[in-house]
């Protein structure tokens, strides 16, 4: 027996060996040629070389979508119930009838329970607020013909009031001396007490601003235009200042025919014309640019006119000529008087109607006193006639205890009344919004109640609901854009995603999303299944690759590349997934370690490894039939390290 056991001991350890041999054969076999002999190997001056297909990585705008199924929901749905019981008397409206908001859709009868019940509120209603009205206002109940002459009078007193207060208005201006424009007064003419006569000039008004003129009478040989500069010298002040010819007046008949021409000169409302006998003058009207202070009406002012001569001597025309401003106003007396107040002095300034001073005039001031005694007459007469109508209109009020009583009965009569018009209008059944009826449930004769439903009304906005799963709904966003397809064999609809559920289903756990179309929304039918694709970004400039070629190795996302025909592992930052252009293939966007142009293995990635020698068969193959370039181990092994590196 024990040399039984002790040849089976020998016979396991035999094989334990042939074991550890043959795998240490295999391992060695593996990692001389990287991979086992597979179809489409070629062989090389370096050993056997892989044939792969790759794909380039390519630029452009990469558009991520999610496609999903819907169904299409209308935006407003209601079931029309009756508010209050009766009978169906009409119907409006059937499956399909297009509605309008306020619309009447049916009208119940409930035999003229509600119609009498508002008669006799509007009736009560009306009844305690005449009762409200006769203990508030009295006077609404005076008798008419009374309240009608009364109104009268007080209309007579008012007009002989009014008639008065213009007498009284007119006498006073008989010796109110005011301002007929604004400006600064410039001279004074009279003192206090002095005696004048109607119209005499009292003082002088000069209008900011106001321009300065000098009207001057030059020879008729003197050649003398509009726009011609000359000096003018106001010996009162001793200054001499510049001066612009601003018109030239018309001589008389005689001189019209010794060729002398000019415009028609206008100064301070006369036209100025050569004084008779005086026919050899021309009037000149000069304003000063930069007239000195001092300056009044009427100063003398004497005026030097340049006459060029030949050669260069100079000849200096004098003229005569007196200070006027453009804008002024002379201030009268309006009557015959003394002078009995005056509130202003040179240079003070007043505004238009201002009262300046006043006259003193035993006649005027009669005509003054009898007027003020007329108004005092017409305002009593007024007054009482007023009172008279006061008391016709106002007697007294009932106490204010009774009103406030009588106020809350009105108050409570109006809720009734209120009640009774609400239960009337819902007898008539109205259109909430705009849109279709879905479905009819009573017929006419039907009694109903506030339970039992009438129509079911959508209205014609629709949106779709699709169920986004909870790994894909923080992709969607509201705004996204969406296409719908209908079903119908028409076009897609375009769309966007309008509303986003805030929690998923208990269910199903997914995302309900709203998408809603931009328009065509008729061809969606509520209820109807559709296809849905909501774009959810869009990269312009993205570089993608095939979505299949990205692994991800230990936490590490990485893609092989072939770079002289030598196998890379490259890391890459990968974005979204979408497609690019119109290839159908899902395209992954990379951030990092890949350019357009790399070639990226599409083919089956198992046996290879960094620093392998392939060949690139297929499209993806380069121009030269892709035959690998040729080296030593050592070489191939440098070039696998940099392409991994990149």
């Amino acid at each position: 027996m024990r040399r039984i056991w002790g040849w089976v001991a020998f016979l396991v350890v035999l094989v334990l060996v042939g074991v550890v041999v043959s795998r240490s054969h295999n391992s060695k076999a593996v990692s001389t040629a990287g991979r086992p002999p597979a179809a489409g190997t070629a062989r090389g001056s370096g050993g056997a070389v892989t044939s792969v297909t790759v794909a380039k990585a390519i630029s452009g705008e990469l558009t991520a979508a999610l496609s999903l199924t819907g169904t299409v929901n209308p935006v407003n749905s209601v079931q029309i119930n009756p508010q209050t019981s009766g009978v169906v008397s009409s119907l409006n409206a059937d499956v399909g009838t297009q509605v309008k908001a306020g619309q009447v859709l049916a009208t119940l009868d409930d035999s003229g329970v509600s119609a009498s019940n508002l008669a006799s509120a509007q009736a009560a209603l009306a009844q305690a607020q005449l009762q409200l009205q006769q203990e508030e206002n009295p006077a609404a109940f005076a008798t008419a013909t009374s309240i009608t002459q009364a109104k009268l009078a007080v209309d007579n007193a008012t007009a002989s009031l009014q008639q008065q207060q213009d007498a009284l208005i007119s006498a006073q201006q008989a010796v109110n001396i005011t301002a007929p424009g604004a400006g600064n007064v410039e001279v004074v003419n009279v003192t206090l007490g002095a005696a004048v006569a109607q119209g005499e000039s009292l003082l002088q008004i000069i209008a900011p601003n106001s321009p300065v003129l000098v009207m001057a009478q030059v020879p008729q040989t003197v050649t003398v235009a509009t726009g011609q500069t000359v000096s003018v010298l106001v010996p009162a002040l001793s200054t001499t200042t510049a001066g612009t010819v601003t018109a030239v007046g018309t001589g008389s008949a005689a001189q019209a025919t010794t060729g002398v021409t000019g415009t028609s000169l206008t100064g301070k409302g006369a036209t100025l014309v050569n004084p008779p006998g005086q026919a050899g003058y021309l009037n000149v009207q000069i304003t000063l640019g930069n007239p000195p202070s001092g300056l009044h009406d009427g100063m003398t002012a004497q005026v030097d006119i340049n006459m060029p001569q030949q050669g260069a001597a100079t000849q200096i025309v004098q003229a005569a000529g007196t200070v006027q401003y453009q804008n002024d106003w002379t201030v009268t007396a309006p009557s015959s008087g003394s002078l009995a107040t005056l509130t202003v002095n040179p240079g003070d300034s007043v505004t238009q109607g201002e009262l300046l001073g006043t006259l003193s005039a035993p006649a005027l001031q009669t005509a003054i006193d009898r007027a003020q005694a007329a108004v005092s007459q017409a305002q009593t007469a007024l007054q009482q006639s007023e009172a008279s109508l006061q008391a016709l209109e106002s007697p007294s009020p009932s106490p204010q205890a009774t009103i406030d009583t009588q106020k809350q009965v009105v108050a409570e009569m109006q809720a009734a009344l209120a009640l009774r018009q609400q239960q009337v209008n819902e007898l008539t059944i109205t259109a909430p919004f705009d849109g279709t009826i879905q479905a009819r449930d009573v017929s006419v004769g039907a009694t109903v109640s506030p339970a039992t439903p009438l129509f079911t009304l959508v209205g014609s906005g629709v949106n779709v609901q699709v169920p986004v799963p909870q790994q894909q709904a923080g992709q969607v966003k509201v705004g996204d854009a969406a296409t719908i397809d209908p079903l119908d064999g028409g076009p897609a609809l375009s769309a966007h995603v309008s509303s986003l559920s805030p929690s998923a289903t208990s269910q199903s756990l997914t995302f309900t999303v709203y998408v809603t179309p931009d328009s065509g929304s008729s061809r969606l039918m509520p209820g109807s299944a559709v296809n849905v694709t909501i774009t959810t970004a869009q990269v312009q400039g993205a570089i993608g690759v095939p979505a299949g070629t990205i692994q991800t190795i230990n936490g590490q996302t990485q893609v092989y590349v072939v770079k002289n025909n030598v196998i890379a592992l490259v890391p890459v930052q990968v974005g979204v997934s979408g497609l690019m252009g119109s290839s159908p293939t899902v395209m992954a966007q990379v951030t990092s370690g890949v350019g357009p142009g790399d070639a990226v293995v599409t083919s089956d990635t198992t046996y290879l490894a960094p620093g392998d020698r392939v060949v690139i068969s297929g499209a993806g193959a380069p121009a030269g039939g892709g035959r690998p370039a040729t080296g030593s181990g050592t070489a191939r092994r440098a070039t696998g390290s940099a392409s991994a590196g990149h």
